[in-house]
């Protein structure tokens, strides 16, 4: 007797990843994520997935994809991101909006991002006359931006 041996070679699946604003150096994004799925078939025919869109705010988002061949060949993909859609929470520290001070105060920034973290918290003032305008600008780690203002007065005769 003979024997025949079937060898079943499962589809090669790879991802690429798509977004309205590109992944930050630090590996997270702003908006949701699109995920192409690239087949090439194996020994058995096989449909490539649709795009899938990952929309969920995380540091673990998960997708896993199981292609089947016709032939019973199999691939399994996994994605996992990280996504953060919410600003950070900025406010100005050591003063208060419209009120006249006799010198100029020490202003800080405070800002809090609960997922992404903070990256960069920063103050810009603009003197004119004896009025004061302050912004603090904060950005977390997925690139998302809040912005805190106010203005505050010098008393006449004291400079800044």
């Amino acid at each position: 007797g003979s024997t025949d041996s079937v060898v079943v070679t499962g589809p090669t699946v790879t991802t690429s990843l798509s977004s309205k604003h590109a992944r930050t150096s630090y590996g997270w994004y702003r908006s949701a994520v699109v995920v192409t799925f690239h087949c090439t078939q194996g020994s058995g025919t096989i449909d490539c997935p649709s795009p899938v869109t990952l929309n969920k705010q995380g540091k673990h988002v998960t997708l896993h994809q199981t292609v089947v061949a016709s032939d019973g060949g199999r691939a399994v993909v996994t994605v996992k991101v990280k996504i953060d859609m919410t600003p950070p929470t900025v406010k100005v520290k050591g003063v208060k909006d419209g009120k006249t001070y006799k010198s100029a105060p020490t202003l800080r920034c405070k800002a809090k991002d609960a997922l992404s973290h903070v990256a960069s918290c920063k103050i810009h003032t603009h003197k004119h006359g004896s009025t004061v305008t302050y912004k603090a600008k904060a950005k977390d780690k997925a690139g998302n931006k809040s912005i805190s203002k106010g203005t505050y007065d010098l008393a006449t005769g004291k400079g800044a």
